[in-house]
């Protein structure tokens, strides 16, 4: 038992000399389709341009961070910031419509997590997956008139939680890398097709 511990004791004082941390950091171009779960549907009839809106598409920028204690086994701290602007609505009875929101109508999402990047063929391409919580806040004007400075509006303010996934294609060139991927995403009050969202994201940064 003394041998173990002694060894472990010497592992453990070498390790910092042979280990090297990384540290990943970039940004994004973020797509998705966001279904809006039962409670965030009634908590919405109280505005007028998302009553009955069943999901929205968004478009916008995200920035990420990996910690990774050790380059030879990348499995480290993960978080990230996120803003999504309303493009398109689902609405009962009318279908899909395209919507340009003339008062950044967005959700705006941070998340933290546990990342693994996993390269291939001397360190240029694999894959990555991650695992997160995530705390959204949605902001949504009651009125949306074109070209009206005299249009009275308030905004519609809701948060939600929930934990996400992601997985996708990574390449990396010295200190850049490019990734691509899919992230699936479910509020903690979901049940069976309610409040699940599907993006679609690429983008780059620098590893150090």
């Amino acid at each position: 038992m003394k041998k173990i511990i002694c060894l472990l004791l010497i592992l453990f004082t070498l390790l910092p000399l042979v280990a090297a941390p990384e540290v990943w950091g970039g940004i994004s171009l973020t797509s998705g389709r966001n279904y809006f779960s039962s409670e965030l549907k009634e908590a919405l009839t109280v505005n007028p341009m998302y009553n009955g809106v069943k999901r929205i598409n968004t478009l916008g920028p995200s920035a990420d961070i990996a910690l990774f204690p050790f380059s030879q086994f990348r499995i480290g701290a993960v978080g990230s910031a996120e803003i999504g602007i309303t493009i398109g609505k689902d609405i009962e009875g009318k279908g899909f419509e395209g919507y340009i929101s003339r008062h950044f109508d967005n959700s705006f999402e941070y998340s933290y997590g546990l990342a693994y990047y996993q390269l291939f063929s001397n360190d240029t391409w694999g894959f990555f997956a991650d695992a997160r919580f995530y705390k959204k806040t949605y902001s949504f004007a009651t009125s949306n008139e074109k070209n009206d400075k005299h249009e009275v509006f308030e905004i519609t303010k809701l948060e939600e939680s929930g934990i996400n996934a992601s997985i996708g294609f990574l390449a990396k060139m010295k200190h850049s890398y490019f990734k691509m991927g899919f992230k699936y995403e479910m509020p903690r009050s979901y049940t069976k097709n309610d409040g699940w969202r599907l993006d679609i994201f690429a983008g780059g940064g620098f590893c150090f």
